[in-house]
Formats: structure tokens, C-alpha cells, sequence
């Protein structure tokens, strides 16, 4: 071999190991922090759904509950009381529409923080409006 292909060699062996080195102690650490970052953003937002689609399958819970207890609570009714019963409910329906209408933010929340707190606001007024209901002051038929 001449001295230029020796020289030309060892060229190439330098730019080599330098390349390495790069690779090694500057490109590699900034890769794995941007895959971090991406992998925390990527499990943060599945958790967000989870915890959603959870509350949601909790409120589906609550409210086949609620259905199996009344079904399990009611009497056969005579055909004018289950008219007059789905009357009453229509009003009582149509005075929570009147009662209660969701903000914006609350038709479609992007966030589960944001989910919870139209789940707990919903609650607290129809606690309220039950609570008025109850006390007769809305309209409702006298039975």
C-alpha cells in the first residue's frame, strides 16, 4: 500500500470513529428524549380515553341499576295510570330541557377533566331540579 491509501485510510478510520461518537453521545440521547416525549404524550392520551370510556361504563352501570330497581318496584298499572304516568314524565321531561341546558364546553368535552366536571355540574342541577320537582314547583298534573 502507498502512504497516500495508508493516510486516505486512517482519514476514513478518524471520520468513522467520529461519526460514532456524534451518534453515540449527542444524536442518540436526543432521539430517545423525543421518542420519551412522544411515548409519554401517546400514554397520557390513552389514558384519558380509558379513564372516559370508564366513567362512561360506570354511568351505564348506574343507570341499568336504576332500571332493573324499577322494574323490579313497579306494579302492573291500569291503562289510565300509565297514561297519565307518561304524561307526567313528558312534562317533567320537557320542564328539565327548560331547566337545565349544558354550556358549550359540556355538549362535547375534549378532556376527561373536562367530562367529569359537566358529569358532576349535570348532577348538582338535577339534584336541584328534582328536589324543586318534588316540591311542586314546576308544572306538573296533580295525580
Amino acid at each position: 500500500m502507498t502512504r497516500r491509501r495508508i493516510a486516505h485510510s486512517f482519514l476514513y478510520l478518524f471520520l468513522a470513529a467520529g461519526l460514532a461518537l456524534f451518534i453515540g453521545f449527542i444524536a442518540a440521547p436526543a432521539i430517545t428524549r423525543s421518542l420519551a416525549i412522544v411515548h409519554e404524550g401517546v400514554l397520557t392520551k390513552i389514558h384519558a380515553v380509558q379513564a372516559r370510556g370508564q366513567a362512561i361504563w360506570r354511568e351505564i352501570q348506574a343507570r341499568q341499576a336504576i332500571r332493573q330497581y324499577e322494574l323490579q318496584q313497579r306494579q302492573p298499572m291500569p291503562r289510565n295510570q300509565v297514561q297519565q304516568t307518561a304524561e307526567q314524565q313528558l312534562l317533567k321531561d320537557t320542564a328539565w330541557k327548560r331547566f337545565y341546558i349544558p354550556p358549550e364546553a359540556c355538549k362535547h368535552p375534549d378532556a376527561e377533566d373536562r367530562f367529569e366536571i359537566c358529569v358532576l355540574r349535570e348532577a348538582q342541577f338535577r339534584k336541584e331540579f328534582d328536589r324543586r320537582w318534588a316540591a311542586g314547583k314546576f308544572a306538573q298534573p296533580k295525580s
